[in-house]
């Protein structure tokens, strides 16, 4: 939805929350609408060289210089492995992901404790897969032998293990098998943790066990409605999560969520903080960008997707990426397109100590493996350094995990296929690789040996004092497994732990791992330690002991016991807690520690932690955050306050409430948000807007309604626009008010003299299915002054509501020459199908209106003999060769079931370039490629609708559309057999999120596309060129997954031979594809004016395209949208009809982001003015034909956005103008001052 109050949103609470963001999580503002941010300085001692140089078998491999590489393992012993974990004892375990014949969605059915039933999207393959052992047979440190231990697994992640158990997270649970008999089969299992998403690659994918014992948990978008054996729930809808549980699965909690899909393990840092990486979303937007965060508790780093949709759609209204909404976290980083498969923390001691403490995460879709050191800032951390550690132009290359050994080496899994991944449940079923790196030294830092292989192996036989002693001299790894064995040797560690921790002479990391051990022996000595350490000089053991607090007790009344297997709390702990957050000052700290006091007291600290977050003055975004999530632990009781200082007469107290229930998210902040919204008398109109806008926060199951929203709008008919739009806006959102209730509202604001209104009220329209505001609507679809864009929304809002009232206005439109026609034959297919249908076979020959005959052959295309009738008059010649794609579609959906229509497609292919994938085919277009391809002439192949149509389904540089995956880095994650094979059978691999169904109605209509929407009402199919459908569920005969892909097997017909090499050599050159984010795809224009070019007309004043202006006669004039060609023409005269003696204006806008010079390049005829930021900056007076690059002009760009306007001034002839801006790579254009976002919201 067009959200009309969101500049103001914006800008009122950016200066709130974007000041905090650059103060915590990076050093200086990002725009986080870019996909990655720019890099941070390599450490000096990075120097890149070819691994080739030592090892002939690894030429093309680089790393930094002093790293030696040596593959360990290969096939046969492994083969396309998915993850690998080192045992207690160092033993390598190995995941394989077998390649089976056939992989399909399906649901299964779980019923929780208290009878809720729920149903798991999850994937199934026709074939196990297995976990396996390697072992070195020789003692020549490589791998060369193999044995499986477990053949029965169901996509398993990952694995871990402890406690002699075997940890497996997959398909939407975590199971961990244990065997009963050494050496005897695993015949001891359990379902530990259930309820998570299932879904393909975003399913429940990591374990990891903190110090203290508790397991966390990773599991990405959709849903996550978990729960653990005891009962406990964790209810996280439309995002990933980390949660927090016992091994054995109970006291289930929810640590944080905002992930898109957290893929594997959380690490921790050697003071136990926690970090992760998040997997980007594929669809141009700002969503697109891997992120690096440090994850806390509580925490929520802003990924949501779309309503009722199993995957990758970005909710744009409630989603953020770098905490630009309210309540909503910054990452560190963003590091650019990618597929990360978990983090790993170096912590050894087998590399130099300028390595160590770097964290590495490898890229499966950019082949490479990268590493980043952090440093601690505020109550959070930021990125100060980074480097690629191995990358490779190797196609096989697939980087999957990276981990480290007993012998402190870095271990990197490859998967090893020629796949990028996300559409692939196994890989080539051929090759799999294992790569050791370690440290073989340079001149400035010496070689450093390995350690023994079996050191891990050591503890299990190290007495007590020897464990101790490693507790305390030996690295992070060590310290663990050294706690772990301590800890199996029973409760008289207890004594032990509590010992180093009072030892004023232990190192601080012994203490951290003592606390952390002590914990897993609770009692009242233990308890009694984490109090006092409170007091610590050390921060890190005060947060630790905070948080040991927090997640043991619970208060309870005397006499009486917590719930769920938690202990109470005596007052010596309340005491403690309370005087440290009074007195903390490491915001790290005190954050932990409101946390702990809320988590175990609830309401009891009510005032104490309200108190804190009203006088809140630490400009900490993290640290706040963390004050906020202790409130809504406190319950209704200090929620409350904040309602209350919503009333009060001090304008300080009401702001700060209002900042307050922004950020808040839970069923009792949504009931006390429905009081403050009863209650807001005093609040100014922007406050209400963005008490109205805090909805986007609460998706709660079961559903809260909309109802205080819709009584204070039905209370105040004369509220302002802005607030009317925003209270609708909320209803929206949450649902849950019958549309009657708002019809009149509604009806009032349709009528508005203001375009941005009406346009915003539409969507209101559709969702409501308000069919009394018909009338009104065709009366500003016959106006004049109402704009293209408008009557588009118009059209659109008909299809929608599907009333018979509007089927003879959309016929009279589909009869009306010029750019609506086509929008007008989609209304009507929605209204009325088989009037659609006759219309569009009575046309469809008849007019030259390639986009009304493109929407013809859809309509056409849903039954088999009108499939056939579109595709014979195709194979006649009889339609445009641009219809292609159109037509092989319609005709596709048919061919498998109906002979003649597969005839009739054969017919229409026939003759078209036809190339293969044969080895020296491929060879041959690599050699042309590097010889004799045009990168800049397969630029305008991409952006030649006409041609391919790559730009109409795929965005590349934040240019073209999205219903296929974003190509941006093309040239970086595919080789040129892969990019042949994306064009010459893109059934091969479809990635996930890009399934192709099959949909065929009761009356025979058969639909096909992705499948964007499906909830208990309908289905909405988009197709191929974009096109959304929805179908009503009572409609549906028949709804599966097609095994093809969207994209045509044919969609290179249309080139011929060197064109198809000049697009391949564009997908694969850095800079031509970086420069598109240069050029302007978008224009609006108005027109026409008298030819004279001094004279200033309406559109000089201010230009707005949502506002309408005067012609030369005082009458309304839109503003109309038009896109240029693939060369950048702006083509005037066919948009008004060629005419002599004419002028025309041309609007624009162009990002950067910041104050910079560049180069305005144009190319006119003839005459023109150009104004940049209102100011005029170039003028041509000759007549001329225009060509690009006729004049080049020096101009300055400010920082944000730069509105571009030029008047053309034609003379006789063709009337055209091109522009582009040349220097700065980090600008962007859009046709508004905003950031698109992709048209699938």
């Amino acid at each position: 939805m067009i959200i009309r109050y969101a500049t103001c949103l914006f800008f009122v609470i950016a200066t709130q929350i974007l000041t905090c963001v650059a103060a915590t999580a990076q050093e200086a503002e990002f725009d986080y609408n870019n996909v990655q941010a720019p890099p941070k300085p390599a450490p000096g001692w990075v120097k890149m060289i070819d691994q080739g140089t030592l090892n002939p078998e690894l030429a093309g491999y680089q790393t930094p210089a002093g790293i030696k590489v040596e593959i360990v393992a290969t096939e046969p012993e492994i083969v396309n492995p998915v993850g690998m974990r080192f045992g207690p004892d160092g033993t390598l375990y190995i995941l394989e992901w077998v390649k089976g014949k056939s992989a399909e969605q399906t649901y299964y059915d779980v019923t929780l404790k208290d009878g809720t039933q729920l149903s798991i999207l999850r994937m199934t393959k026709d074939v196990p897969d297995v976990l396996k052992t390697l072992q070195d047979t020789t003692g020549d440190g490589k791998y060369d032998a193999a044995q499986v231990v477990l053949d029965d697994l169901e996509l398993s992640s990952s694995v871990a293990f402890h406690d002699g158990w075997t940890y497996l997270p997959s398909v939407g649970h975590v199971i961990r098998r244990k065997q009963s008999k050494a050496e005897g089969p695993f015949d001891l299992q359990e379902e530990v943790l259930r309820g998570f998403c299932g879904f393909h690659h975003h399913q429940i994918s990591g374990v990891t066990f903190g110090h203290d014992g508790g397991m966390y948990v990773t599991s990405g978008d959709n849903d996550n409605r978990g729960e653990g054996v005891d009962g406990t729930r964790v209810d996280v809808m439309r995002c990933g999560v980390v949660v927090r549980s016992t091994p054995d699965g109970r006291q289930l909690t929810e640590f944080a969520r905002g992930f898109r899909n957290p893929y594997r393990d959380v690490v921790f840092d050697e003071n136990f903080n926690m970090f992760h990486v998040d997997n980007d979303q594929e669809d141009g937007s700002k969503f697109m960008g891997v992120r690096i965060m440090h994850v806390v508790e509580g925490a929520d780093y802003g990924w949501r997707l779309f309503p009722e949709v199993e995957c990758c759609r970005s909710d744009f209204q409630r989603g953020a990426v770098n905490g630009e909404l309210p309540g909503k976290l910054p990452s560190m980083i963003k590091t650019g397109r990618g597929a990360p498969a978990g983090l790993l923390h170096y912590t050894g001691t087998a590399f130099p100590e300028e390595f160590r403490g770097v964290f590495i995460y490898p890229d499966v879709y950019r082949k490479s493996v990268r590493g980043y050191f952090v440093e601690p800032q505020g109550a959070t951390f930021r990125i100060t350094k980074e480097f690629t550690l191995m990358q490779s132009d190797d196609d096989y290359f697939r980087p999957c995990q990276a981990a480290m050994g007993p012998d402190g080496a870095i271990y990197v899994l490859d998967w090893r296929t020629d796949s990028g991944g996300a559409g692939k449940l196994w890989g080539d079923g051929v090759h799999g690789r294992l790569y050791r790196l370690s440290w073989a030294g340079t001149d400035e830092m010496p070689a450093i040996p390995l350690q023994p292989a079996d050191s891990w192996a050591k503890l299990a036989a190290a007495d007590d004092a020897q464990l101790v002693e490693i507790l305390k001299t030996g690295d992070f790894e060590q310290r663990s497994r050294a706690t772990d064995e301590l800890v199996k040797r029973g409760e008289k560690h207890r004594a032990t732990f509590l010992k180093i921790l009072a030892d004023e002479k232990a190192p601080i990391h012994a203490k951290l791992h003592a606390l952390g051990g002590m914990q897993r022996f609770w009692d009242a000595s233990v308890q009694a330690a984490l109090v006092t350490a409170l007091q610590h000089k050390d921060a890190n053991i005060r947060r630790l002991a905070a948080d040991g607090l927090g997640n043991h007790l619970r208060y309870a009344p005397e006499g009486q016991t917590p719930q769920h297997g938690y202990l109470p709390a005596d007052t010596t702990v309340s005491r403690g807690l309370e005087l440290q957050f009074r007195t903390e000052t490491d915001l790290a700290v005190k954050r932990q520690t409101a946390l702990a006091l809320a988590k175990i007291y609830g309401a009891r600290v009510a005032p104490l932690i309200a108190n804190a977050l009203y006088h809140e003055d630490a400009n900490d975004v993290y640290y706040r955050d963390g004050l906020i999530r202790a409130l809504e632990h406190t319950g209704r009781a200090g929620i409350s306050k904040f309602t209350g200082w919503l009333q009060s007469d001090d304008p300080a107290a009401r702001e700060t409430a209002v900042r307050v229930f922004e950020a808040l998210r839970t069923r009792e902040a949504a009931h006390e948000l429905a009081i403050a919204i009863e209650h807001s008398d005093k609040l100014t109109s922007e406050q209400r807007i963005r008490l109205f806008a805090s909805y986007r926060n609460y998706q709660l199951n079961p559903p809260i309604t909309g109802d205080a929203v819709a009584n204070w709008l039905e209370q105040h008919p004369a509220a302002g626009v802005d607030e009317t739009l925003a209270g609708l806006n909320a209803v929206s959102l949450v649902g849950g008010v019958a549309p009657e209730r708002l019809q009149a509202m509604i009806l009032k604001l349709i009528n508005s003299d203001e375009a941005d209104v009406r346009l915003t009220v539409m969507q209101s329209i559709r969702d409501l299915g308000l069919i009394a505001a018909i009338d009104a609507l065709a009366a500003n679809l016959k106006s004049e002054q109402t704009s293209l864009e408008e009557k588009r929304e118009i059209l659109k809002t008909f299809g929608a509501l599907r009333a018979n009232e509007t089927i003879g206005l959309l016929v009279e439109w589909t009869e009306k020459e010029g750019p609506l026609r086509a929008d007008a034959l989609e209304a009507l297919t929605e209204v009325d199908f088989r009037r659609a249908l006759a219309v569009s076979s009575e046309t469809i020959a008849t007019t030259k209106d390639v986009a009304y005959q493109a929407a013809a052959i859809r309509v056409l295309g849903s039954t088999p003999e009108r499939a056939k009738f579109a595709g014979t008059l195709y194979a006649d010649r009889r339609l445009p060769v641009s219809l292609l794609p159109v037509v092989s579609e319609a005709l596709r959906k048919h061919a498998d079931k109906d002979p003649q229509v597969a005839a009739v497609l054969k017919r229409v292919l026939a003759g078209g370039l036809a190339l293969s994938l044969d080895p020296q085919e491929v060879k041959r277009v690599e050699e042309m490629v590097a010889t004799v391809g045009r990168p800049q002439n397969g630029m305008g192949v991409f952006l030649d609708k006409n041609k391919v149509s790559c730009v109409g389904c795929h965005s590349l540089e934040g240019v073209g559309g999205n219903t296929g995956p974003d190509l941006t880095k093309i040239w970086e994650t595919h080789s040129i057999p892969k990019i042949m094979e994306s064009m010459i059978d893109p059934s091969k691999e479809i990635k996930e999120g890009y399934q192709k169904f099959i949909v065929e109605t009761a009356q025979g209509r058969v639909h096909t596309g992705l499948k964007v929407l499906d909830n208990d009402q309908e289905v909405v199919i988009r197709d191929a060129q974009g096109k959304e459908t929805r179908i009503a569920k009572t409609d549906i005969e028949f709804l599966e997954p097609d095994e093809k892909s969207l994209m045509p097997d044919n969609v290179i017909a249309l080139l011929n031979y060197q064109e198809f090499i000049d697009l391949v050599a564009f997908l694969k050159d850095r800079d031509a594809q970086e420069t598109l984010r240069t050029r302007n795809f978008h224009w609006w224009v108005a027109g026409l004016y008298p030819g004279e070019l001094e004279t200033a007309y309406p559109p000089e004043q201010n230009p707005d395209p949502q506002q309408p202006v005067n012609d030369a006669e005082g009458n309304p004039l839109p503003w109309r949208s038009t896109l240029v060609s693939a060369s950048g023409l702006l083509d005037l005269g066919a948009i008004f009809g060629a005419q002599a003696d004419v002028s025309a204006y041309a609007l624009t806008y162009v990002h950067s982001p910041q104050d910079q010079d560049a180069v305005l390049s144009v190319g006119s005829n003839d005459q023109c003015r150009v104004w940049l930021n209102g100011k005029l900056v170039h003028k041509q007076t000759a007549g001329r034909t225009a060509r690009p690059d006729q004049d080049k002009v020096s101009i300055r760009l400010k920082q944000g956005w730069n509105p571009i306007l030029a008047k053309i001034v034609n003379e006789g002839g063709a009337h055209q103008f091109y522009m582009k801006i040349l220097g700065p790579r980090d600008i962007r254009f859009n046709r508004e001052p905003k950031f698109p976002e992709p048209a699938a919201k």
